[in-house]
């Protein structure tokens, strides 16, 4: 089985990340399992902070060709102690899993889920046949489901939260994360750029909690919004497709 690496960033320290964050928490029930190691970017914060993006593509090297990678947000907690495993069936299937995402994505979205175009989604979101996967929400000190639909399947877009890929896959198709994506549409951009190398993305039944709804609307959202829209707006270049994060 090959090792399996959790690689997450916080802008906490090590004790602090041990102890109060709910990645911290929960890999206290997974650490010391064989073929599983955690590397954590303490401290990630002010001057020093970098994008995920960034810090992802530090990981994404002949190193840990051997690896599955799992890109994971320190704010989300692990409830299957049987991750390892898990990873290592997804990965029998698909190239890149997730936990949620969509198969037919409307690719005029900011989103693998919401939809702003009342015209086409009066809603508000995308098509529910076409959502797939399953997340827990933190809600007032509760986990809350979100079941978005049937898992495994193949998609096309994932999100973010939890990535796991088959490092020697992705480095064999030279995808990089966009490292103009700093905390947002980095999972988006990613995804697109992976299917468009022919790599094969799904979901996968794994449980976690996560304690954010996102930051839609926000100024930084905004503005990697419109980044990633220009980046991906038809007709595609080939150089659009393959991102300026190499």
């Amino acid at each position: 089985m090959r090792n399996v690496r959790i690689v997450t960033a916080t802008v906490k320290n090590q004790v602090e990340f041990s102890h109060m964050s709910l990645l911290g928490q929960s890999l206290s029930l997974l650490r010391g399992q064989a073929g599983l190691e955690v590397t954590v970017f303490f401290d990630n914060a002010g001057s020093r902070r970098k994008g995920l993006g960034e810090i992802y593509n530090t990981m994404l090297t002949s190193e840990h060709a051997g690896e599955i990678l799992l890109f994971v947000h320190d704010d989300v907690y692990i409830h299957d102690w049987h991750l390892a495993h898990r990873l290592h069936d997804a990965l029998e299937r698909h190239d890149v899993i997730g936990l949620a995402g969509n198969a037919a994505p409307d690719f005029d979205e900011p989103s693998w889920a919401l939809a702003w175009n009342r015209d086409k989604h009066p809603h508000g979101c995308q098509p529910g046949r076409f959502l797939s996967g399953a997340v827990g929400h933190l809600v007032q000190g509760r986990t809350r489901l979100s079941n978005f639909g049937a898992s495994p399947r193949e998609c096309l877009l994932l999100d973010g939260l939890f990535l796991a890929v088959n490092a020697e896959k992705v480095l064999e198709a030279r995808v990089r994360f966009d490292e103009q994506f700093a905390y947002h549409f980095y999972d988006l951009d990613f995804c697109r750029q992976c299917h468009a190398c022919g790599l094969k993305l799904g979901t996968w039944p794994i449980a976690v909690t996560h304690a954010s709804r996102g930051a839609f609307g926000s100024p930084e959202w905004v503005a990697a919004r419109d980044t990633y829209l220009r980046k991906w707006q038809k007709p595609e270049s080939e150089g659009a497709r393959h991102g300026a994060g190499r």
